[in-house]
């Protein structure tokens, strides 16, 4: 007999939870959902399609805004009062001449990569489980106009966990 506790944990969905905004399942349902963010460190507007439907790889999360708003301010900030200063420093070994090499794993949209490729001038991997890649090179495809104006490149590639030959390419990609 399942008591009080075991109903209320059958009712827990994950997708609710982490993102509150999936809750209706008449918006979940919707083809797609675009959202813009504009970069003022570098006057530009990246436009991401999630597909609220498709699952949680195809939504938007709250940490990566917040992480493209730390990448967006690092830009903005005078050198060393950024947050992300020291490790994108150390990543670059002072080199301005050279651009960074990024591999992002689990991108999902890909904003994170994405921005980072605009805000950086950074050579981007955005990876994430093959269903997702149609999306996730859709979004970059969108932004590409900004990422050439910024110098930066998004490289979209499958990388499913365990597998040697997705690694192999990730490998020849880098």
């Amino acid at each position: 007999m399942a008591t009080q506790d075991d109903d209320d944990e059958e009712d827990i969905n994950p997708n609710t939870v982490l993102l509150p905004d999936a809750h209706n399942d008449s918006e979940a349902k919707s083809l797609s959902k675009q959202q813009k963010h504009f970069l003022r460190s570098i006057n530009s507007t990246i436009v991401i399609r999630q597909l609220p439907s498709e699952g949680i790889s195809f939504q938007l999360w709250p940490a990566a805004t917040i992480f493209v708003s730390l990448l967006d301010e690092y830009r903005c900030d005078l050198p060393g009062k950024s947050p992300l200063y020291h490790a994108i420093s150390v990543s670059s070994n002072g080199s301005s001449s050279r651009p960074l090499s990024i591999l992002e794993l689990g991108s999902g949209t890909g904003i994170v990569g994405i921005a980072a490729a605009a805000t950086l001038g950074a050579n981007v991997t955005v990876t994430d489980l093959p269903h997702v890649i149609p999306n996730l090179q859709f979004n970059a495809d969108a932004n590409a106009s900004i990422l050439h104006e910024n110098g930066g490149t998004v490289c979209v590639a499958p990388l499913r966990w365990g597998h040697y030959d997705d690694v192999e390419l990730i490998g020849r990609v880098l």
